[in-house]
């Protein structure tokens, strides 16, 4: 998804917030921001690991503030990824981990209560 970065790093800049654990899978609320990183922010790809549909959103921020917030709809437990290019061709990484047991999409589909 990001290309084959050749510098990226964790960043503890960049503030990567989520509910430790989902009190509704469906809508799980996410801040991200890349304020605090020194230099110039390209864009901001989020992504969650175990996801049917891994890239959640890229944000280019242009002259706006490196800030977002959003909800997102968890399958299962996961690490939410915030990468973020910066103009200097470096990135910077954070995540945070959202226990989604339950609820939302989490929920088993009523043909799984079928033995057949």
């Amino acid at each position: 998804m990001l290309g084959d970065p050749q510098d990226w790093r964790h960043d503890p800049a960049l503030i990567v917030l989520t509910a430790p654990d989902a009190e509704d899978a469906s809508h799980v609320p996410v801040l991200i921001d890349a304020t605090s990183l020194t230099g110039q922010v390209e864009h901001i790809v989020i992504s969650i690991d175990y996801s049917p549909l891994p890239k959640v959103l890229i944000y280019h921020p242009g002259r706006a503030a490196p800030l977002l917030g959003f909800g997102v709809k968890y399958e299962i437990g996961s690490p939410l990824r915030a990468s973020v290019a910066m103009a200097d061709g470096s990135w910077r990484m954070g995540a945070s981990f959202v226990d989604a047991a339950g609820g939302g999409c989490t929920a088993p589909a009523a043909a799984h209560a079928r033995p057949n």
